[in-house]
């Protein structure tokens, strides 16, 4: 890492202007490295982006010029609307985009709009991501924040991830443990598989070397498609344990684990498996589209048509366009929904 880094902050809204907001007011507490700040609108249907425009007094259908923010330490900030919502994945590539076109930048932290981060979140992500102090060990160039709820605030939801592919399913490390037992840093980074996309530090040069997420995906599985990419060219994946980011966790499309998943993460999340399975793991497909037939018949089984049916429709979406599905295809949801953050 060079002596003076430079950290393009990549935060995405949808629909969402008072979290936004509120994530914005809270990076000006932020202290240690340089950081500028890309938010982009992801065509957001409500009147959304002008209100994040009227707060940060700039117009809300083009974009801006580097703008002060003055809370707090004060910080640049460019605005870009989208027309049109590109899922979580082009909306953060919007961002990376302007990272990528400035030779100064060394790192993007991509931070989910209904974040809160702590005054050191940034610059102990920065110290992980130091260069090893022994020559043979990779310095870690994807790294996570220790992720907190929002209520209650004592609670983990999660330190990196895991993800069986062959049987479809993820989950959390230590998620729901108290804030006080954290485990092992050693264990976490030998376990995870991915790096919960609500916050993520990558290296500048990673981005250039793996490319940019995966547009395919549109909400979902991004992140962890973009982590295997980057291991099987080398990259390594960190942890941070004293990189705390509050986390709302999802609640525009409910995806909280302690409660029933709307139809449209449902959707989501089907279609998002059976895509990673078709990019990285192929002779396995058959099985995953049984497993995801039978969660559509355990939802039957619980008399939830609406989720049944969900999980019907992002098979039959990705049968019928294997390499790149439509968002479109769950009806009742077209390319101007998104909900991930």
């Amino acid at each position: 890492m060079t002596a003076d880094p430079l950290v393009y902050i990549i935060i995405v809204n949808y629909g969402r202007a008072s979290d936004t907001i509120e994530c914005l007011v809270s990076l000006g507490a932020l202290t240690g490295p340089a950081f500028r700040v890309v938010l982009v609108d992801n065509g957001s249907p409500s009147d959304s982006a002008r209100e994040i425009a009227d707060f940060l007094g700039c117009a809300a259908d083009r974009r801006s010029g580097w703008k002060q923010v003055s809370h707090g330490c004060g910080y640049s900030l460019r605005f870009i609307p989208s027309p049109e919502n590109l899922g979580f994945a082009g909306g953060c590539n919007i961002g990376m985009r302007e990272a990528l076109a400035d030779p100064a930048a060394t790192h993007v932290w991509l931070l989910n709009n209904d974040t809160l981060v702590e005054p050191d979140s940034l610059a102990a992500l920065l110290r992980r991501c130091q260069p090893a102090v022994h020559r043979t060990e990779v310095p870690v160039s994807m790294c996570g924040s220790t992720l907190i709820y929002y209520k209650p605030k004592d609670v983990l939801q999660g330190c990196g991830g895991r993800f069986d592919i062959s049987r479809g399913r993820g989950r959390p490390i230590a998620a729901l443990n108290p804030r006080e037992h954290l485990p092992e840093q050693a264990e976490v980074e030998r376990d995870m598989d991915y790096v919960i996309g609500a916050s993520m530090l990558v290296s500048i040069d990673l981005i250039r070397q793996v490319g940019l997420m995966d547009e395919r995906y549109f909400l979902y599985f991004e992140e962890l498609d973009w982590a295997l990419r980057a291991r099987a060219q080398g990259f390594r994946l960190g942890w941070a344990p004293d990189s705390w980011v509050v986390h709302k966790e999802g609640a525009a499309i409910g995806t909280s684990m302690r409660a029933r998943p709307s139809a449209m993460a449902t959707y989501f999340m089907t279609a998002g498996y059976l895509r990673l399975v078709w990019a990285l793991r192929r002779r396995t497909l058959p099985a995953a589209l049984a497993i995801s037939a039978m969660r559509a018949a355990n939802f039957m089984l619980q008399r939830d048509l609406e989720l049944a049916g969900a999980v019907f429709q992002a098979i039959t979406a990705f049968v019928r366009s294997p390499t790149a599905y439509v968002p479109g295809s769950f009806r009742g949801v077209g390319t101007a929904h998104q909900g991930k953050i």
